[in-house]
């Protein structure tokens, strides 16, 4: 019952990074807060045949260059020092552009596109801040058969195959930030690559950047692919006119991102400020959790991506020429963790605490890392073998959760439990569950498979055997948490979506006093059903977490959080119906789902 304030608390935490980090170690195991950041990206690359270098924050704001090559062929070897297409990666250019226009006061984010282009569709209704956020409802997915050769022809060509779906809604589309190159040309009477040269080149000493129509073949890493042509490359790049038309080299582009973007607090925090509210947090080229940045770039042949804190001034790089965009994406997320781990999860030498003596031997001459998030208990990361969690709670909070954890592995649902000891304290230390949690990019990303996946686990998990299970009647203990909490005036609807919300607390408990006698039905309740507590690996079921709320009852309270989780998560109630389906309607009231609500606004 204290789904309300885990949910809040979540959202706080960045809930996509630090739920890997709380509960699960990534399929590739990683020493967080490692001394030797190199070796372990260089070990990572390899293990992942990647060709390519990742550049990785250094001495001064210096990167060091860490080189993995899968080949002997010296033309396919990616080097620090030779161009590379920066893809999408350029939007962080194009965006600063436009941040510099509008201190100068020559544009703002409320800026009608009709000023520049009053012929494309919906102009009127299109804003800057719109075509930096990807929410213009412009879409342009067309490629030429040849080169566009010059500025005139690229933007003549935009506008010639530009369709407008009137919607508004997040939609990743390079054809945004090819009119923001368009509007910095108009603007700064220069082509946008003379701007680029102007403002940011020639300050910054880039002496590694030219446009896609100034590149020799030979003048760049050749893919591995070789079913890739240099035709198909310069014709992507030429039709990618403010997101991907620019070659440059990986040193060169982290001098810009590090002196343009780190280095510009007033910047970044402005484009902060912009992604509150939004559907996706992204503006200005680069997504947006807490203080990381980060963006991908791809084309065909070549991949690359960067993640950074811009208030520590931290980053970590990568340029590929042999891995596909799944890879790209898996890589990107394994950095944005790695990432995290190195830099936010603080390495410790000891536990401050008296370990029981078990434990103590148990962990000995392993890495401790303080992954906590909440003052109500320290999580300490393990670092060793497979890797272990060591939970501190005070004396009793603990209890329940070991025996059901426990209870969970003997179904083959969770980690197993290594320790349980009351002392001064209560210690809980378990295995990791391996793959990560549902909120992780990928899975979210594929929000019908999730749906679908989740439902089924779930369905799965009500028909599992519970005569043996510790915890009999969960439905009672929640009705009486409910009613408690309503006598001592504890009552939330902020966590709901409008369709369960209640006006009064009044009204709330007379909806559940008249529907509580019909939750009779008995399964075996996760009790807090949510996408941080569900881990996949590769899709695959691997595990649940956190079993505080588990035991027998009704299986509408799991139902419930379900439903509840994929709005929540999915920032949409599209999908509702369609997990029911997949749940099966047969065991469904959805009458109960309201008397659900109803106890769940009590806390």
């Amino acid at each position: 019952m204290h789904h309300l304030k885990k949910f809040v608390l979540y959202t706080i935490m960045a809930l996509c990074a630090f739920s890997l980090l709380l509960f699960v170690i990534p399929t590739d195991k990683m020493s967080p807060g490692s001394r030797n950041t190199p070796k372990e990206l260089k070990s990572y690359m390899k293990s992942h045949h990647i060709n390519g270098v990742m550049l990785v924050s250094g001495k001064d704001g210096k990167p060091v260059v860490v080189e993995n090559n899968e080949t002997t062929n010296k033309e396919k070897i990616v080097k620090a020092n030779q161009l590379f297409p920066t893809a999408s990666l350029q939007k962080i250019m194009t965006g600063t552009g436009i941040y510099q226009l509008q201190q100068k006061k020559q544009l703002n984010w409320n800026t009608p596109l009709s000023k520049y282009f009053p012929q494309v569709p919906g102009s009127r209704d299109i804003t800057i801040r719109e075509l930096m956020n990807h929410t213009s409802g412009l879409i342009n997915n067309a490629r030429p058969n040849e080169p566009l050769k010059t500025q005139q022809e690229q933007i003549a060509y935009m506008l010639d195959h530009m369709q407008y779906d009137h919607l508004h809604t997040w939609d990743y589309q390079d054809v945004d930030y090819e009119l923001l190159a368009a509007i910095i040309s108009r603007e700064s009477n220069l082509t946008y690559n003379n701007y680029i040269q102007k403002q940011f080149a020639k300050p910054l000493h880039l002496n590694q950047i030219k446009d896609f129509s100034e590149v020799n073949k030979k003048e760049i890493p050749q893919p591995l692919n070789e079913n890739v042509s240099w035709h198909t490359v310069t014709v992507t790049t030429s039709s990618d006119f403010g997101a991907g038309n620019l070659f440059i080299s990986p040193n060169n582009y982290w001098k810009f991102v590090y002196n343009e973007v780190l280095k510009d607090p007033k910047m970044i925090n402005q484009f902060s400020q912009q992604t509150r509210g939004q559907e996706v947090d992204y503006f200005g080229g680069v997504y947006f959790k807490e203080n990381i940045i980060r963006a991908e770039g791809s084309i065909p042949g070549y991949n690359s991506c960067f993640v950074a804190d811009y208030k520590t001034k931290q980053m970590i790089m990568l340029f590929s020429n042999n891995i596909d965009y799944l890879t790209l994406k898996r890589t990107s997320d394994y950095t944005f963790v790695y990432f995290i781990f190195t830099h936010r999860i603080k390495y410790i030498t000891q536990i401050p605490e008296e370990l029981p003596k078990e434990i103590k031997n148990f962990i000995s001459g392993s890495p401790i890392y303080d992954s906590s998030s909440s003052p109500e208990a320290r999580v300490y990361f393990i670092n060793k073998d497979e890797g272990y969690y060591l939970k501190r709670a005070k004396l009793g909070k603990l209890a329940k959760e070991a025996k059901m954890t426990q209870y969970f592995h003997s179904k083959g649902l969770s980690a197993e439990v290594l320790d349980y000891t009351a002392n001064d304290y209560d210690w809980l230390l378990t295995k990791s569950v391996k793959g990560e949690d549902c909120v992780y990019s990928e899975y979210l990303a594929n929000p019908e498979r999730l749906c679908d996946t989740i439902a089924c686990e779930l369905r799965r998990l009500h028909e599992t055997d519970y005569t043996d299970c510790l915890v009999m009647e969960r439905t009672r203990e929640y009705l009486a948490t409910a009613e408690k909490n309503y006598q001592t005036g504890n009552y939330d609807t902020s966590a709901f979506p409008d369709s369960f919300g209640y006006r009064s607390a009044e009204e709330a408990h007379q909806v559940l006093e008249a529907g509580k006698d019909a939750l009779q039905d008995k399964v075996l309740l996760h009790g807090d059903y949510c996408l941080p507590n569900i881990i996949l690996d590769n899709w695959k079921f691997s595990g649940f977490i956190d079993f505080d709320c588990s035991g027998v009852g009704d299986r509408h309270i799991d139902l419930f959080w379900d439903a509840w989780t994929l709005w929540f998560n999915l920032k949409t109630n599209k999908y509702h119906d369609r997990f029911l389906d997949a749940y099966g309607r047969d065991k469904i009231d959805e009458s109960l789902l309201q008397v659900i609500a109803a106890a769940e606004v009590f806390g």
